[in-house]
């Protein structure tokens, strides 16, 4: 499981606050998309640091297999 989807108060999507809308691959199944979001944050305390971002199959509305999945983190360059 991946747990529960994120809720921010200020998505304009309160119906699926997680969902940050679908990724369409081409011919060759790749992905190369850039989303921007004016309610996401990183740094304060309802950001998306330290949370995870789940990839998931099909389309928004049936939840299938995960396919690919990470933590928003931050380190420091050496």
């Amino acid at each position: 499981t991946i747990g529960e989807l994120y809720h921010n108060e200020h998505a304009p999507n309160h119906d699926n606050p997680g969902d940050l809308g679908d990724l369409h691959d081409d011919d060759h199944g790749n992905v190369n998309a850039t989303r921007t979001f004016d309610w996401l944050t990183i740094g304060h305390t309802d950001g998306i640091l330290g949370r995870s971002l789940a990839i998931l199959q099909g389309d928004h509305t049936s939840h299938t297999a995960v396919i690919a999945c990470c933590v928003i983190g931050r380190s420091h360059a050496h």
